[in-house]
């Protein structure tokens, strides 16, 4: 299982204190398998029963 994380809230801008690297650091402090999404990302979401079908884009 991981988690994407889609949206990025202008504070995380260049320039800003507070960079995306630190935002995956945090995110992953708790959900260790963390990803950052880019523009036109694709992924499979596995179903339940274990075989595996395009199911989402995700977009950033």
């Amino acid at each position: 299982m991981s988690l994407k994380k889609t949206h990025f809230s202008p504070r995380y801008a260049p320039g800003n204190p507070i960079l995306l690297d630190d935002l995956l650091q945090e995110a992953r402090a708790i959900f260790p398998n963390t990803d950052m999404a880019y523009d036109f990302l694709s992924y499979e979401i596995p179903r339940r029963n274990g075989t595996s079908e395009f199911l989402a884009k995700a977009k950033s």
